[in-house]
């Protein structure tokens, strides 16, 4: 069976590549078809600055002279991208945190909802969040159980929801709120969870 899909993007590259004049646009091209051009590439204009990054998004660290729309390309692919990125606002931050969690360790200025975006995916990143309420912490435990150790305000439902995802998260639940339902919970999801019991309820 012929792969048309590898034919249209070599029917692509022989077009680009036929149509080159200039140095500028071998450099584009470079930059369109291998993800590491862009370094080797001098005085690049800001049309190959942009190529680059939609290929790369981590070519990002290789340009000193930034600008929004740029650094949005970069962290739209790839949002650890925004390690390199020397301008930031909150659209490129909430980009660059829904493409890659880990992102928000890069984030300058966090928002509620950039750290919402970030422990929906990963509950990991309560750690690091500046902004925690109710929501965002059963977020975070509904996929890690475990974060509950980084919920600075516990409650019932969000002690309830991480023993749901991990029952040795009991752990770290605070003695008031081990209450019956939660230890139930636990024990349901993860019987070695009676290690975090006391004998004396």
């Amino acid at each position: 069976m012929t792969d048309t899909t590898n034919e249209e993007e070599q029917d692509d590259s022989i077009q680009y590549f036929s149509s080159a004049k200039t140095y500028a646009d071998y450099a584009l091209l470079a930059c369109k078809f291998s993800r590491k051009a862009f370094q080797y590439v001098s005085n690049p204009s800001f049309e190959v600055m942009l190529e680059a990054v939609k290929t790369n998004g981590l070519s990002l660290k290789h340009i000193q002279g930034q600008w929004d729309d740029l650094v949005y390309e970069a962290v739209h692919e790839n949002g650890l991208a925004l390690k390199y990125a020397t301008v930031q606002n909150e659209q490129i931050c909430e980009m660059a945190v829904s493409r890659n969690w880990y992102a928000i360790n890069y984030c300058h200025q966090q928002t509620r909802n950039i750290c919402l975006l970030a422990v929906k995916q990963n509950g990991r990143a309560l750690q690091v969040c500046l902004f925690q309420d109710e929501e965002i912490c059963k977020q975070a435990v509904s996929n890690y159980g475990n974060a509950l150790v980084w919920c600075l305000d516990q409650t019932h439902d969000i002690c309830k929801q991480a023993c749901n995802n991990d029952g040795l998260a009991l752990e770290h639940v605070w003695l008031e709120y081990k209450t019956q339902d939660v230890i139930e919970t636990a024990l349901r999801n993860d019987g070695r969870a009676i290690q975090f019991v006391s004998p004396l309820i």
